[in-house]
């Protein structure tokens, strides 16, 4: 497995989140992007219910936060938090994940969908049609599109995954669910979903619906219809109130408490 390749839901049940990985009932692995995200639920104020968008998959359950080190299942979760767990090259050309972020770095999104067999973050050009679109966007609205919060603390409803930073001499901004390996420069196709960002513009928001503790735990025949119901799809206001308290009071410190594996530490 790649050292760039991030992690999901390990170390549940340890009540330490900082636990040595290596030792039975120990802590997250290196680079589990969903247990950084947790932490988010470890060290505020905020209840697990603001983790779950009422028109998504995920549901929610009670639970004692303080019991778990990492979402106790994929089910649990309905958003994407943006990988901080860099590769080499992208923490050498000053990639971050700080205060200092601008209002285009996204922090989190509506679950990505990933890559699947209608199409998916990497299969998509910026200027792709509505339809096409739709293959990439995240399915918790319906595959319209996906409410995005981004480290200033606001919030974006985006019909596309193309709503990352401004990339230089480019005419198309960063894809959110996708990192920048091997995209055209033109269309701006390609990437990878499961990834390190790549450089200090890159971002990548994970996990995807069909990322769990055993592999593929979630199948197309359970996620909704691509086809939207009758009724507007109005955005999650779950997101909006919760995921931008979480960015002001999280996205200084998160990154800072898990640290990434040594392979990828500049």
């Amino acid at each position: 497995m790649s050292a760039d390749r991030p992690q999901f839901y390990t170390g549940i049940s340890s009540v330490e989140p900082f636990a040595n990985p290596g030792l039975p009932g120990g802590g997250p692995a290196a680079n589990d992007v969903t247990a950084a995200f947790y932490l988010i639920l470890r060290t505020t104020d905020l209840t697990p219910d603001v983790f779950i968008c009422p028109q998504g998959i995920a549901r929610y359950e009670a639970f004692d936060v303080q019991k778990f080190s990492n979402f106790p299942a994929p089910h649990r979760n309905s958003y994407s938090y943006a990988n901080p767990y860099p590769s080499a090259a992208a923490v050498a050309g000053k990639w971050k994940f700080d205060t200092s972020l601008t209002p285009d770095d996204p922090f989190a999104a509506d679950m990505n969908y990933g890559d699947n067999p209608q199409g998916g973050p990497t299969k998509v050009s910026y200027t792709s049609n509505r339809l096409e679109m739709r293959t990439a966007n995240s399915a918790n609205h319906w595959f319209d599109g996906q409410q995005v919060v981004y480290a200033d603390g606001h919030v974006e409803w985006q019909t596309t995954p193309f709503c990352g930073a401004v990339i230089k001499n480019r005419l198309f901004r960063d894809n959110i669910y996708a990192n920048v390996a091997a995209v055209d420069p033109v269309t701006g196709r390609g990437g990878t979903v499961h990834g390190a960002p790549q450089n200090a513009g890159d971002a990548v928001l994970l996990p995807t619906a069909f990322d769990g503790p055993t592999g593929a735990v979630l199948t197309v025949e359970r996620l909704p219809s691509m086809t939207p119901p009758e009724t507007t799809n109005s955005p999650s206001q779950l997101l909006i109130v919760g995921l931008v308290v979480a960015s002001i009071l999280g996205v200084w410190a998160i990154v800072r408490l898990r640290k990434p594996s040594q392979a990828n530490a500049a």
